[in-house]
């Protein structure tokens, strides 16, 4: 294999022979420095690039060396409550509270345009007051929940990196946590692994926290589609990003800038690269700064939603969340590796930092773990798994897992129904052989180890499906 593919994983690459061919077609690529493949290594299908690598490059960027949605990423909340605060019926209510939060963002926007011209270009420092969280919740998001500066640019700069349409587009739903893959997860910490880290941060055992994996929402999906001519989306939707594109890049350009935005934006090239230092490059790495804030400021402020219903759960207890950690999962940052400032392509893969809490989620089924990053970070360009649920997939196809008959079962939620649906638990060999891999070469260490008992997805309504039951529920009325 390629001297600048490393492997946290001796079993990184079995069970996919595609893996091998296209990480050996990434290190070929001009600039690539060095690719970091972690413990849970895998593809996703229509996956442009491998998940779960982190690769290094000098002069170039590659956008689809990362997801679509920039800043994918998960927070990890402290809520200052017991297990003993979320018996069932507690949790039916926490839940009916978030669906009736999630109508009315959907219904009326928090955010105006100015609101998100300021989160674009300042991210999580442009909300953390609106949020109600502490000031100190800032200080443990990656870069301080902003990329850049933070310096509030004026509108004609900022219309010239995005469409009005995804401005207006970004207000629905800024700060829900969005459909797919995403949700929101109550957890109890069920056993303290490292006392003295736990202690340190304040976390106990029979604590309840909540994980928050979420994006920009459609300002991010919007942003990624439209600076990469992306084969991941297809059908109609690849169509009519296809006609924003060229709206978008066609304005006011010479011959010299029309031939580079062709090659850079319509090009079927699986590995476009871009100079960040030209004229289109810095364009499109504005573009992808912006997307990355509007992540940030979006979790921050779903963690904020989060404390005003629990909030009114609890009218007596003054309860305030506060964020544990909050970091990315999909990024292109320009960052210091080795003395040297390299460009990190994050393809679902976390950044760690020596000393600092991250998170290491599991399923909906079996625990997950808060670790605190090891000096051995160094040398994985300060990148460890966004996840373990590949090498869990595994196991339990193999057979290993045993599922725990005993215990309280994960009560699953959603935005369509009240009833939810109870999850049966499973054991925990697949997560654990991750975080003893993680240990093992000091890039994380086990701080606590918690268990799910309730999450929420939320499924997707366009404008149009909300207005038919607007109409519906008024005709219903009359």
């Amino acid at each position: 294999m390629n001297a600048k593919i490393s492997l946290l994983s001796e079993n990184a690459l079995a069970g996919d022979e595609s893996l091998g061919p296209a990480l050996e077609t990434i290190a070929a690529l001009p600039g690539v420095e060095r690719i970091v493949c972690c413990v849970d290594l895998h593809r996703k299908s229509r996956a442009e690039s491998p998940s779960s690598v982190a690769v290094a490059t000098g002069s170039r960027v590659y956008p689809k060396l990362t997801s679509v949605a920039q800043n994918c990423g998960m927070a990890l909340v402290r809520t200052g409550l017991s297990l003993d605060d979320f018996p069932d019926g507690r949790l039916d209510e926490l839940f009916a509270g978030w669906r009736r939060s999630d109508h009315e963002t959907f219904e009326r926007p928090p955010v105006s345009l100015e609101d998100l011209r300021r989160i674009l270009c300042a991210g999580a420092r442009a909300v953390i007051e609106s949020s109600g969280l502490p000031p100190g919740s800032l200080e443990n998001v990656e870069f301080g929940g902003c990329v850049g500066g933070g310096e509030i640019l004026p509108w004609r700069d900022i219309l010239s990196v995005v469409p009005r349409f995804t401005l207006e587009r970004g207000r629905y739903g800024f700060g829900v946590v969005p459909a797919g893959n995403h949700f929101l997860e109550v957890q109890c910490v069920e056993e303290i692994v490292d006392p003295a880290a736990a202690e340190r941060w304040g976390v106990r055992r029979g604590d309840v926290v909540v994980m928050i994996h979420a994006d920009g929402g459609l300002v991010s999906d919007d942003l990624g589609n439209l600076y990469a001519n992306r084969s991941v989306t297809r059908g109609l939707p690849a169509l009519v990003y296809g006609a924003r594109r060229l709206a978008l890049h066609a304005r006011g350009v010479g011959p010299r800038t029309a031939a580079e935005r062709r090659r850079l934006y319509f090009s079927s090239d699986p590995f476009v690269s871009v100079d960040p230092e030209s004229t289109e490059g810095r364009r499109a790495m504005t573009a992808m700064r912006f997307a990355m804030n509007a992540g940030y400021a979006s979790r921050l402020s779903a963690a904020g939603r989060l404390s005003r219903v629990l909030g009114t759960m609890f009218p007596g207890r003054a309860v305030s969340c506060e964020v544990l950690c909050d970091f990315s999962h999909n990024s292109i940052l320009r960052e210091t590796v080795g003395g040297r400032r390299l460009w990190v392509h994050r393809h679902n893969a976390a950044r760690v930092l020596p000393g600092r809490l991250v998170f290491l989620p599991g399923y909906s089924w079996t625990s997950s773990y808060v670790c605190r990053g090891g000096d051995g970070a160094a040398g994985t360009i300060y990148t460890m798994d966004h996840g373990a649920g590949k090498t869990i997939d595994r196991l339990k196809a193999e057979g290993t897992l045993r599922r725990l008959d005993a215990g309280r079962p994960t009560r699953a939620y959603d935005s369509k129904s009240d009833a939810p649906v109870l999850v049966p638990h499973w054991s925990d060999e697949g997560v654990d052989e991750v975080v003893r891999a993680l240990a093992a070469r000091d890039v994380a260490h086990p701080v606590a180890r918690l268990r799910p008992i309730a999450g929420y997805r939320f499924h997707w309504k366009g404008r149009l499906a909300r207005l038919r039951e607007r109409f519906a529920a008024r005709a219903a009325r009359a």
